[in-house]
């Protein structure tokens, strides 16, 4: 006996194979290949304009001092090393 759907039409068996939806074809595996193409050049492109305007970054002169120079506290005050 086959089973009747809500307007009145039989249900049909259909195998699994011819059930499913698509198929993973190359046109599919194009379209996802070039747009990973894409945003990779994409981000390539945000990572060199966010380089070329960063601002925090300050060019130093060939003759000046990389490292912080120590400050020495003004006469009269303790040192850390020197208070109990």
């Amino acid at each position: 006996m086959q089973h009747r759907t809500h307007d009145g039409i039989p249900e049909r068996e259909v195998p699994a194979t011819k059930a499913r939806q698509g198929r993973w074809g190359a046109q599919v595996f194009t379209v996802l290949a070039v747009s990973l193409a894409l945003l990779g050049l994409v981000w390539l492109a945000v990572e060199f304009y966010g380089q070329a305007i960063d601002t925090s970054s300050t060019t130093t002169e060939p003759g000046a001092a990389t490292q912080p120079q120590a400050t020495e506290p003004p006469a009269g005050e303790p040192t850390p090393e020197s208070t109990p």
